[in-house]
This record gives C-alpha cells, sequence and structure tokens, in this order.
C-alpha cells in the first residue's frame, strides 16, 4: 500500500473461492478437505512470484497480492496459470479430486487505497466470476460495482414489497391442444415497486433466492394463490388447477410441507387444485431430501410439474423416479422448433420419453401458430405462451376462461 501511495508502483489482488470444495467435505470428511486445501495452497505458492503475497483468508477461499505489476496482462496470466493449475486432478487418499476456481481481481492505486474497499472489490468481481459455469476470472471494474449497487438497491426495497403492498400475481393460462380447453394456469408474481418502478422477476428474483427472501416472497404467492382459488369457489367459478413455482430454497426447506398444508387448511382449497413447479436443477440439487419432499407433496394431494426439462445435466433413471405429473419442455427448444431440426429432435424425444413414463407433456413459450402445430404433429398434450395468452390478472383470467368454454 505504501509503495502505491508513495511511489505508484501497481500491484494486483486476486481473492479466489474453491468450486465444489464443500463436496469433499460432504463425501470424503474433512480431513480430506484439509489435505485438499494444503495442496491448493502449496499449487498457487508454485504459480506466484516470491515476492507475492499467498494468503488463505478462511473456509476455501484464497488471496494473491500480486506486487509490481507492469499491465493488466500481469494479474490476467497469474489468473489463467491458476485455473489451470487448479483444474489438474488432486490425489488425496487414493482418491483423485477435480476442484474449480474462481477468481477475481482488483488493482491498486487504480481500484483504490483502502484494504477493506480493495477486499470488497476483488469479492464481488469473484463472485460474477462465479456465475459463469466453469473456472473463471474477472476484473473489478465500475459498471460491475454500478451493477452490484444496483442489486443491492433492489434487495433493500424487496425486504418490505410485502408490506408495502407492491406485489400482484398474473396467470398465464395452459391449454389441451387437441380440445382448445384450458386446463391449468401459472401463477407468476410481479412487482412494482414505489421507488424503482416496475422491476422484472429476472432481477429480482435471482436476488431473493440468493439472499434468503425466497421464502417470504413464496410463502406470499401460495397465500395469494389459494385466495384467489377460495373466492372463485365461492363465486361458483369452476376454476382448474393452478401451478405455482418452487425454487431450490423452497424445496429444500424443512418447513415446506406443513406450509403447504397450513395454507390449503386456511383458504379450505381442496389441493387437487394446486401445482407445484419445480426445476429440473432444483430437483437434483440434493436428489434424496428432493424425492421425499415431492413424495410428501404427492401425498398431500398436490400434483408437480417439471419445469425447464431439458437445460440440466441429470439422471434419466432418477428423474423417472421422481414423483411429478407434467414435464414441461423449455421454451429455448420452443423458440427454435420450426428451424431447427436439433431442437425439433429433442423435443419429440421429451414427448416421447414423457409418454413412456406416463407423464403429461407441456410446452411453453409457445409464440405462433406453426409452433403450435408442429407441437400437436410432434404428440405434445398441452401448451402455454403469448400465442394463447399472455399473463393476465385474475379477473382477465375468469373471463378468458368463459370465453374459452
Amino acid at each position: 500500500m505504501v509503495d502505491a501511495r508513495e511511489y505508484q508502483k501497481a500491484s494486483a489482488v486476486l481473492f479466489m473461492d474453491l468450486d465444489n470444495f464443500k463436496d469433499v467435505n460432504d463425501t470424503l470428511g474433512h480431513l480430506s478437505g484439509d489435505i485438499l486445501l494444503k495442496l491448493v495452497a502449496r499449487r498457487l505458492q508454485l504459480c506466484s512470484k516470491s515476492t507475492d503475497l499467498v494468503a488463505r483468508l478462511g473456509g476455501d477461499e484464497f488471496a494473491i497480492v500480486q506486487n509490481d505489476i507492469t499491465c493488466l496482462d500481469d494479474p490476467k496470466h497469474l489468473a489463467e496459470q491458476i485455473i489451470s493449475s487448479i483444474t489438474r486432478p488432486f490425489k488425496v487418499n487414493d482418491h483423485q479430486l477435480h476442484i474449480g476456481i474462481s477468481i477475481g481481481i482488483t488493482l491498486l492505486p487504480s481500484d483504490g487505497l483502502d484494504t477493506g474497499l480493495l477486499l470488497q472489490n476483488a469479492d464481488m468481481a469473484m463472485y460474477e466470476a462465479k456465475g459463469v459455469s466453469g473456472s473463471h476470472y474477472h476484473f473489478f471494474d465500475l459498471e460491475l460495482q454500478k451493477s452490484i449497487q444496483h442489486k443491492r438497491t433492489i434487495e433493500m426495497h424487496l425486504h418490505h414489497a410485502i408490506e408495502n403492498n407492491e406485489l400482484s400475481l398474473l396467470f398465464q393460462p395452459k391449454i389441451e391442444i387437441k380440445s382448445g380447453i384450458i386446463v391449468g394456469a401459472e401463477a407468476l408474481l410481479r412487482w412494482h415497486s414505489k421507488e424503482l418502478g416496475q422491476v422484472s422477476p429476472a432481477e429480482f428474483i435471482p436476488i431473493a433466492e440468493r439472499t434468503g427472501l425466497i421464502i417470504k416472497l413464496g410463502a406470499w404467492v401460495l397465500d395469494n394463490t389459494l385466495k384467489h382459488i377460495s373466492a372463485w369457489d365461492k363465486a361458483n367459478i369452476d376454476a382448474p388447477k393452478i401451478a405455482v413455482n418452487l425454487s431450490t430454497i423452497q424445496l429444500l426447506d424443512a418447513n415446506l410441507i406443513v406450509d403447504i398444508e397450513d395454507a390449503l387448511a386456511a383458504h379450505d382449497v381442496p389441493a387437487n387444485k394446486l401445482e407445484l413447479e419445480i426445476t429440473e436443477t432444483a430437483a437434483m440439487s440434493d436428489p434424496e431430501l428432493s424425492q421425499a419432499q415431492l413424495e410428501a407433496i404427492k401425498d398431500i394431494g398436490v400434483s408437480i410439474a417439471l419445469d425447464d426439462f431439458g437445460t440440466g445435466y441429470s439422471s434419466l433413471s432418477y428423474l423417472a423416479s421422481l414423483p411429478v405429473d407434467r414435464i414441461k419442455i423449455d421454451r429455448s427448444f420452443v423458440n427454435d422448433i420450426q428451424f431447427s431440426s436439433q431442437s425439433k429432435a429433442i423435443i419429440e424425444s421429451i414427448i416421447h420419453l414423457g409418454i413412456i413414463m406416463g407423464k403429461i407433456v407441456i410446452a411453453e413459450g409457445v409464440e405462433e401458430k406453426g409452433q403450435l402445430s408442429l407441437l400437436q404433429t410432434l404428440g405434445c398434450h398441452e401448451v402455454q405462451g403469448y400465442y394463447i395468452s399472455k399473463p393476465i390478472t385474475a379477473d382477465e383470467f375468469i373471463h378468458f376462461s368463459n370465453n374459452k368454454e
């Protein structure tokens, strides 16, 4: 710091976090994890110069202060060398282990001369690198800082969204292709902040998941969805099954089953009026616990849909054992169905697989008549998307349902 301040000597701080280290601790025990940390430390030292500072900050976090850099290529080359070294296999107690590493890089004096700020900047850059699949590095910059500050602003206001009555639900209808009858709808959360205006779910849902707020938001969505179903029932409106999305955090929450039962009882809604949608990734996050939770949900009488099917890296044998009623084909395949023989073949395979497994197959993101026609030809059971209807309010949904009948 003194060299940077008084002599304008540039340095770089590389903040590192190991990828998949927790799996080693969980499967082989902490003693094996400790051995692996020592081997990682040794490789980091071998990548660095004797004048660099290599440190373990705690857990599986490391940092390097690279001194006397002459240009951006210096920390870039060091990061690339570290990634190349760490991604080579490690041998621990006759086990060959593979891990990755995510690296955030900040520079001094250009990014600041405060130790806390520099570590914070490098940490932010590291999390940006971690958001990319596989081992990567990322430099801190002002755009990243603006992005982080924007996310923190969203998080701050999201904490008060329920109390400020800023949340609402829209419903996107699902129809059976053969009959055109509405067979359900997906409840979609929307947030109109008094300070920020309309905030996209693509922005606030990941933040809610990262901070744990998704449990609170998920409870609100479930409660208000059941409130609508109950109101429709009291008005003698025979509304179809409504689907609510569950995140990975919600699926693995120990209170999930009790919360669902309590919500159904509180609104006097039959369990067969509710469907829960989980992603393939969520189901694979903790296969044993996920299976137990899904079986408990089925025991209540609530149906289950497997969302974004085909986009995850999952075991078909495991998926076949899951107690799901519907398989949802991801919109990325539907988008290309008219122009990509590969997407068409994937969709055809998913439909065939679903039929063999005795599941209903639904395609999402249907926006054109040509897509609908092809899906019908391939034997898809149900669809949803803008060609059928955009997400609409509860009143509009009932009006839409009546007109469809």
